[in-house]
């Protein structure tokens, strides 16, 4: 067996034909004609739209393909879309901004092409109402609601009193830098303290 390697060429028909010789070098009639094509390209790109539980991918028509494998990025098989306009897939019931990826292989009856392998987040939820407690003349404990979002879901906790805006910053005071943490950098369950409220 050997391998012909370095082609030029997606889906491109190969023909070989074999002869054989003796050890004083008389040779013999070439063999029947063998074809074969070559498999077809790639696909070359992939797009997505998301949302909160779900992606839609989809990707360029390869013109010689007439099948799409789509998988996950641990190659389980989600999908075999037949037709070689069946340029698209709907993933769902996916978690709120968590990654996932999918690996495409356009294919047809001569094989299939080369793997390419993609991958997007699903949006996040928007947070519940937060709850307030331990209020006092100049401290309240804000805590998150996160919903269904991954723990690597981070939140800006916004205020607003006697017509300005600030932001809850890191140490608990309020601010006017923007402060991205996750749920359980403010503090999970217990809340996070926002303090030195001014309460004249």
């Amino acid at each position: 067996m050997v391998t012909v390697a370095g082609l030029p060429g997606a889906n491109t028909s190969y023909s070989f034909e074999i002869k054989a010789r003796n050890h004083e070098g008389a040779e013999t009639e070439y063999s029947p004609i063998a074809s074969s094509t070559t498999a077809p390209s790639p696909v070359g790109s992939a797009a997505f739209s998301r949302s909160t539980g779900s992606i839609t991918c989809t990707w360029p028509q390869v013109p010689e393909a007439d099948r799409y494998f789509v998988m996950t990025d641990t190659f389980g098989v989600l999908s075999v879309n037949e037709g070689a306009s069946a340029t698209s897939f709907f993933y769902d019931a996916l978690i709120p901004n968590t990654s996932y990826g999918i690996i495409l292989q356009a294919g047809n009856q001569n094989g299939n092409g080369s793997l390419i392998s993609v991958s997007t987040f699903t949006l996040a939820q928007a947070p519940g109402i937060p709850v307030f407690s331990s209020v006092s003349m100049d401290r309240i404990t804000v805590t998150l609601s996160p919903r269904q979002n991954s723990a690597a879901t981070h939140y800006l906790i916004k205020c607003v009193s006697s017509g300005a805006t600030t932001f809850v910053q890191q140490d608990g005071t309020l601010g006017a830098g923007t402060e991205w943490r996750t749920y359980a950098q403010w503090g999970s369950g217990s809340g996070s303290i926002v303090r030195n409220l001014d309460f004249g």
